[in-house]
């Protein structure tokens, strides 16, 4: 047979360490993955959707609110951004692009732990 599924459920024994493992079927697929010890999110960011029209090319400001989980603001928290275009793939409009990095910064949430950004909007 050349196509099919198949599905498995496994524990990985208790006495593992974390890191890569793979799973291998019939000698030629293989697949990795990785396991990790678990670590309880802290905090959650929300970003206010952009509701605003744009064009290519126009300067857009973005806006996000950090906070723990216990309500508490996240002041001054280092913030990793990376801003990516993706182009839009749908079943009647194939294409050739793949996505590009338009640009990455680290930046600090300020006293109201507010993350706010501008950044240039270029769609395809």
């Amino acid at each position: 047979m050349k196509f099919g599924t198949a599905s498995a459920t496994f524990d990985l024994p208790k006495s593992c360490k974390t890191g890569e493992f793979s799973i291998e079927a019939n000698e030629d697929d293989e697949i990795a993955f990785h396991v990790e010890e678990y670590k309880r999110p802290t905090f959650t960011v929300d970003f206010t959707p952009y509701k605003k029209a744009y064009q290519n090319g126009d300067t857009i400001h973005v806006e996000g609110k950090a906070k723990s989980y216990v309500g508490a603001p996240v002041q001054h928290a280092k913030v990793v951004y990376t801003v990516t275009r993706r182009p839009l793939w749908t079943w009647w409009r194939a294409t050739n692009e793949s996505q590009m990095t338009l640009g990455s910064d680290t930046i600090k949430t300020d006293e109201i732990r507010a993350i706010q950004r501008a950044c240039k909007a270029y769609y395809a």
